[in-house]
């Protein structure tokens, strides 16, 4: 046991050992407020009335002003953030190349500190002589998800080559930044850059055995304008969080756009070994996960695309990878319904497959719970949960009966 454990920590060493360069760089002190000059105000705007629509004409109707990118400067790097700040200033201290913008996107208006606090950011990092030239922070006063906040770089720019979105417990290793813009340039710029819809950076989630995660991932990513016209805008149905990357993903794989990581450019997510997400780290009153309790984000994924596609996961996806698995979807979907995979949202005939309509109703529900609060599980139904549905734990099913409306609605 004794060797067993020394072994373990020799493992740890060497791992720790190889993001020593990364550590030196992200070193700076915690930045404390209540320790700092009052900053400048900065520029905070409260996000655009949510449209909760499928329209992507208002991409189309806003062509960008020039035929290709700058090379020199990121126009518009963009950033979620749903709580607390633990992660922000890792975040922008990694920032090594030019960024013209860097659009925070705040997820409610329930932690007063998180504008102070990019406020004083925006202070110290930017300016004509670093990297970042100006900072925008655009708030959502209510928890509005992942989904509504990445539509909301789209809406807020819908003259852009490509939208470059972030989740904000990452950090940039040394030249990762200058090194992935520029291949995504080059990319896109190659004979098959039309058919591109989606890039993303390998991962570091900081792995005991040092592995890095090198398939297509929603950490660091760029979102094509061809993408959204093609596939569509993120279904804002799917809230807090989570299944809204694999429902794009099903889209543009069935649109036949190309998605995929560029394996030797890494980002480093989360801190240590053991790190899931900095949105359950910093969840200190609770509502996120009350929220993803009550979500329903797995089953609505299962209606529509299909119960073959519903235990999926973003990395598990290796049936999309294959342009045959493809046509022989789309083979399979000419004959008779029902489907096991399907090739448009929820099975209906003629749907486009970029359509979602949303759901009111459900959203309030998984924000504010149901009106009548669901009975107490017994030990023999928690025990039956655990076992034979194979569900989460503590899983709240009292929105489930909203789901239907969802696939009705068109």
């Amino acid at each position: 046991m004794a060797l067993l454990w020394l072994m373990i920590l020799i493992s740890q060493y060497y791992n720790l050992s190889s993001h020593s360069q990364d550590v030196r760089r992200y070193s700076s002190p915690p930045l404390r407020i209540k320790d700092l000059p009052s900053p400048p105000p900065i520029l905070q705007e409260v996000a655009p009335s949510p449209i909760h629509s499928d329209d992507v004409e208002f991409v189309r109707k806003s062509p960008p002003s020039s035929s290709s990118p700058p090379v020199n400067e990121i126009p518009l790097l963009s950033v979620f953030v749903r709580v607390g700040t633990r992660f922000l200033q890792r975040y922008v201290e990694s920032i090594d190349f030019p960024v013209r913008e860097l659009l925070i996107i705040q997820d409610g208006n329930d932690d007063e500190t998180i504008a102070p606090f990019i406020a004083l950011l925006a202070q110290m990092h930017t300016g004509s002589t670093r990297p970042i030239r100006r900072i925008r922070h655009v708030l959502n006063f209510e928890h509005s998800g992942v989904s509504q906040g990445w539509n909301t770089v789209v809406r807020l720019y819908p003259s852009e080559h490509f939208w470059f979105l972030t989740a904000n417990d990452i950090a940039f290793r040394a030249g990762a930044l200058k090194a992935f813009y520029a291949r995504v340039i080059n990319d896109l710029a190659s004979p098959e850059g039309g058919s591109i819809g989606m890039i993303s950076t390998a991962i570091d989630f900081n792995d005991p055995k040092g592995v890095i995660q090198t398939k297509f991932g929603t950490m660091a990513w760029i979102v094509t304008r061809n993408a959204v016209l093609r596939a569509g805008l993120f279904d804002e149905n799917y809230y807090p969080g989570y299944y809204e990357d694999d429902d794009i993903l099903m889209r543009q794989w069935l649109a036949g756009l190309r998605f995929y990581a560029i394996h030797d450019i890494i980002v480093r997510h989360g801190e240590g070994s053991g790190y899931v997400t900095g949105t359950t780290v910093e969840d200190k009153k609770g509502e996120f996960k009350a929220e993803a309790r009550r979500s329903q984000n797995k089953e609505y994924f299962r209606q529509k695309w299909g119960p073959a596609a519903g235990g999926q996961s973003v990395e598990n996806f290796a049936w999309l990878d294959e342009q045959k698995n493809r046509q022989e979807t789309l083979e399979a979907c000419s004959k008779s319904s029902p489907h096991a995979r399907h090739c448009t949202p929820f099975d209906i005939p003629n749907l486009a497959i970029t359509s979602w309509t949303f759901n009111h109703a459900y959203r309030i529900c998984i924000r504010d719970g149901p009106s009548t609060p669901p009975p107490t599980p017994t030990f023999i139904d928690r025990l039956w949960s655990m076992w034979y549905v194979n569900e989460e734990p503590g899983s709240d099913k009292s929105c489930l009966g909203l789901l239907p409306i969802l696939s009705s609605a068109k």
